[in-house]
């Protein structure tokens, strides 16, 4: 979900500038518009495949595969402040 601001903030402002292109009838619009169109219909094709399809399959394809068991555990927070998985060995396990 962090992307969706960028994605979303990137592909109107492209949109916005593309639309005097298509709309425009000052000299030279007529050949940039057989470029400014495409142009448009690819953001917005490419923003409804990422934001909302891709997602999908995604959480299809987890819940086809089923739950998955993680073995790691996180380690306690470094000196940066982030975070480090740290995975069991099977002494450690059995130690437990």
């Amino acid at each position: 979900m962090d992307r969706v601001r960028p994605k979303l903030m990137t592909v109107s402002t492209t949109i916005i500038g593309l639309l005097p292109i298509m709309f425009g009838t000052e000299t030279g619009t007529r050949v940039m518009k057989r470029i400014a169109a495409p142009m448009v219909g690819g953001l917005i094709s490419s923003t409804i495949l990422t934001l909302l399809i891709l997602p999908v399959i995604y959480l299809l394809y987890r819940k086809w595969q089923g739950p998955k068991k993680l073995e790691s555990e996180p380690a306690p927070v470094t000196g940066s402040g982030r975070r480090r998985l740290v995975r069991k060995t099977n002494a450690q396990e059995d130690n437990h």
